[in-house]
């Protein structure tokens, strides 16, 4: 279990950070997209039989500015989806 909840953890990594390779992201053999709203819209990479979905949000200006998902985690030895939230810098809040 704790294998497949890695594999499924290292996709939904690839799949957030293929904003920085836009070409993976519009392959249709392994990503597909559904619109949400006018300025979101849910990403769902198939690969090996394995499947994640995400959901891109953009700016005004059309840059992406968050990835959401829920991503699995370790609560007492067993795998546990929970909200996640990935910022793109240039958009985050000063530290």
């Amino acid at each position: 279990v704790f294998a497949a909840l890695t594999a499924v953890g290292a996709l939904l990594r690839l799949l957030g950070e293929a904003a920085w390779l836009p070409t993976l992201l519009r392959d249709g053999r392994y990503v597909t997209w559904t619109a949400v709203d006018a300025s979101s819209a849910r990403a769902t990479l198939r690969i090996g039989g394995r499947e994640v979905t995400a959901t891109f949000h953009f700016s005004e200006d059309g840059l992406l500015a968050r990835f959401t998902a829920e991503r699995f985690r370790d609560e007492g030895g067993r795998g546990v989806l929970a909200p996640f939230t990935a910022v793109e810098l240039d958009r985050a809040e000063p530290w």
